[in-house]
């Protein structure tokens, strides 16, 4: 895995879209995608909806973190 300062990419053309998540590719760098997480939340299968301020950082870290968590455990797994 490369994380790379968003801010330091061209940022090309959205591939998807989710709840929680938009993925785009990176343009020049081929195979590269920035995952930009939303601040987004839902309940009831999308029924209900509102945006929290911070949300997408809390839940970046938090995915990192569990990731990490796995490699040290020696389970093979990339974020």
């Amino acid at each position: 895995m490369v994380v790379l300062d968003t801010r330091a990419v061209e940022i090309g053309e959205q591939l998807a879209e989710g709840k929680t998540k938009i993925i785009c590719r990176v343009k020049n760098a081929a195979g590269m995608v920035v995952i930009r997480s939303k601040d987004r939340i839902t309940a009831g299968d999308g029924a209900r909806a509102h945006d929290m301020v911070g949300k997408s950082v809390i839940s970046t870290s938090t995915n990192c973190s569990v990731f990490e968590l796995l490699n040290k455990a020696g389970l093979m797994a990339c974020h």
